[in-house]
């Protein structure tokens, strides 16, 4: 089924168990990992996670795990500026065009919406997050407070770790009700292994079925 033939391919219904598993392991699983679990396509789980409003947790992007470029890596260095290059706006002034200017932030304007260092949030998962700083993008500006609390106390959380809740609250944010587990150990935990052995195989035969039915898919739309 294809839109070149006008014909739309049925939407994937998501269930509430599926957005709860997106919701508990997109923050701190790769994405295809976690595809091959749900059995759909990255760019539906994109889709899928930009409507719950789920982003990835903070230094994840940065990490192994998530295969992008590391530190002192370098991509095509070739195209990539070289000291003492300066770009084609050097030295120019860009001013406004038209009447943009009346509707622009002036300088010390504070937005409406301000909150303070320190303000602390409740997202839609149930997570506290604390407001740390009030330059730099969302997840510059804002961390979950249970990491903060573990890192406070015990230093930076190694590679492949996360810090868990022991009582599953995640607004109880107190060093005591805080454990450091491996991804492994987590999964396990809150993952399909906590279901029963006939609900565990219907969610992966899913997976599957709906994977086959993907590549049929795209092999049509590639012949058509």
């Amino acid at each position: 089924m294809t839109k070149s033939k006008g014909i739309l391919a049925s939407r994937r219904q998501w269930s509430n168990e599926e957005d709860r598993i997106i919701a508990e392991h997109y923050p701190y699983t790769s994405s295809t990992e976690l595809c091959d679990l749900l059995g759909c396509n990255v760019h539906i789980l994109y889709k899928r996670v930009e409507r719950l409003g789920i982003k990835k947790a903070p230094g994840f992007m940065s990490s192994f795990i998530s295969g992008r470029f590391q530190r002192g890596e370098r991509r095509a260095p070739e195209t990539q500026f070289k000291p003492g290059q300066k770009p084609w706006s050097f030295g120019k002034k860009i001013g406004t065009r038209g009447r943009t200017g009346e509707s622009q932030f002036k300088k010390g304007t504070v937005p409406h919406n301000y909150v303070p260092v320190g303000t602390e949030k409740t997202n839609v998962h149930g997570y506290v997050l604390v407001k740390i700083s009030d330059t730099g993008t969302q997840w510059e500006r804002w961390a979950f407070k249970h990491r903060l609390v573990w890192e406070q106390a015990n230093g930076s959380i190694p590679d492949g770790y996360l810090v868990n809740f022991k009582d599953d609250n995640r607004k109880n944010c107190v060093l005591e009700n805080l454990e450091l587990v491996t991804r492994a150990e987590h999964v396990q935990r809150h993952g399909l292994n906590q279901y029963p052995k006939e609900l565990r195989q219907l969610i992966q035969l899913r997976g599957a079925i709906t994977r086959q039915i993907n590549k049929k898919e795209k092999e049509h739309e590639q012949n058509a």
